[in-house]
């Protein structure tokens, strides 16, 4: 193969890289992946020994490839505050157990000082990311705070409403 030809190829293959919808996962406007990972997280709050305090869903700007920001790039976010009717610790540590044995990768394990623990994975079906910690100082063994967030997408139907999302 010519050296011209592998030059075309090559920049075919760097325009298509630069040009594509940035890291994005897939094509998915926002309101068909916030209502299923906001459900999704629902219900693993549910299995959780806690009461929900808080619940909030947000439509969040992601980073493209150059380090650009775009209308169309985004990624949905859950937060997520419960009081442990157990120990938080504990329920975390089981949690990372089975997190470990059904194939989750495990992104980051500590254990605090104080006992709490901070905890994060990624599901290994739709890369969504949970993320919960334990040991705040008010009741270090009574709250638990999720962060969950699922990987970019870019919007299809055009610019994306930025902020909190309600269920329409």
């Amino acid at each position: 193969m010519s050296a011209r030809r592998l030059a075309l190829i090559g920049m075919y293959v760097l325009v298509k890289c630069l040009t594509g919808p940035s890291h994005a996962q897939s094509a998915l406007a926002p309101e068909e992946v916030a209502p299923g990972l906001s459900a999704d997280i629902r219900r693993f709050v549910a299995e959780l020994d806690a009461e929900t305090e808080d619940f909030a869903v947000r439509i969040n700007r992601c980073e493209g490839r150059l380090g650009e920001f775009s209308d169309q790039i985004y990624y949905v976010w859950v937060g997520w505050r419960g009081i442990a009717a157990g120990t938080a610790g504990k329920q975390l540590v089981d949690l990372r157990s089975h997190w470990s044995a059904t194939g989750w990768q495990i992104t980051r394990d500590r254990a605090l000082d104080n006992g709490g623990i901070n905890l994060a994975a990624i599901e290994p079906v739709t890369g969504n990311t949970y993320s919960l910690d334990s040991g705040f100082e008010v009741e270090p063994d009574s709250y638990i705070v999720g962060y969950f967030h699922s990987p970019c997408f870019f919007s299809p139907t055009g610019p994306v409403q930025f902020g909190p999302w309600h269920k329409p």
